[in-house]
């Protein structure tokens, strides 16, 4: 599974529409094996940059918080975006996420 994990200078960044990156990590069987960061593209209202869903093929967001309508792009395309993530590095949000139930918190916060 791919994941993106939002991020400004290789740190975590807790709002998804202002990261300046992403952490693009893939992981299997529960152990990440590869991390590397890409820069995001521009933000456009009411679209996903097509290089998520086209060339990363991101399977989940892991963010702090993410606007609602940009929520819904991406689940309609499929990606599971979970959300309430905290100032850790990306790595050690992904590894909590991965060994937590794997649920989204209720109302967009917590793992």
């Amino acid at each position: 599974m791919r994941y993106a994990v939002s991020a400004k200078y290789k740190q975590f960044c807790a709002c998804f529409e202002e990261c300046a990156e992403f952490a693009i990590m893939d992981v299997v069987d529960n152990a990440i094996v590869s991390e590397n960061f890409w820069s995001s593209p521009p933000k456009l209202p009411g679209r996903i940059p097509s290089w998520f869903v086209d060339d990363m093929k991101v399977d989940a967001v892991i963010t702090g918080h993410i606007d609602a309508q940009t929520e819904l792009l991406l689940k309609e395309k499929n990606i599971q975006v979970v959300t309430g993530a905290e100032h850790q590095s990306t790595r050690t949000i992904l590894e909590e996420y991965l060994t937590d139930s794997g649920e989204a918190g209720v109302g967009g916060c917590g793992f």
